[in-house]
């Protein structure tokens, strides 16, 4: 019932956008991009809930029988990672973005913040495969991961152009 709810807010959200007129991207050049004023530039902050109950505990009953699933094709022959029953709690504060002047000039320079923190509850899978079959059980159990904890960092990224 509440997948069903969130499937309708999101085609509800996607067709949203869809009626929404649409804008060519226009490249900036380094002289207006330095004259933008973003002031404390992009934060970003996530809460991830997958698979959890409401009080925060997860789930790993074969109730919830979930699997996320990667597909590469090499030389023709597709192999699958298939994790079993994804689930647990991330809150992530705040990964940053940002823009400053590179020192000594020649431009702009994209400083991208790590988050100060970052935190863990209950958060893995219960089994991951490699197999041919996406659809397949398991067959080869390469084990399993829980994270249960929080964790600090401190540093940028910093990103810029030729």
């Amino acid at each position: 019932m509440m997948a069903r709810r969130v499937l309708l807010l999101v085609l509800a959200g996607l067709a949203l956008l869809a009626a929404m007129p649409a804008r060519a991207l226009t490249e900036l050049d380094d002289e207006t991009l330095s004259q933008s004023a973003a002031r404390d530039g992009l934060s970003i902050i996530v809460h991830l809930d997958l698979n959890s109950s409401s009080t925060g505990t997860t789930s790993t009953s074969s109730t919830v029988n979930s699997s996320l699933t990667w597909g590469v094709t090499v030389n023709g022959q597709t192999n699958y990672a298939v994790m079993l029953n994804p689930h647990g709690i991330i809150d992530l504060y705040a990964i940053t973005i940002d823009t400053q002047a590179r020192p000594g000039g020649g431009g702009d320079v994209i400083v991208i913040g790590l988050p100060t923190y970052v935190s863990f509850q209950q958060f893995g899978f219960d089994a991951l495969g490699i197999q041919s079959n996406p659809q397949a059980p398991i067959s080869g159990d390469l084990g399993h991961v829980i994270l249960d904890g929080q964790l600090s960092l401190q540093g940028q990224l910093r990103v810029w152009g030729k």
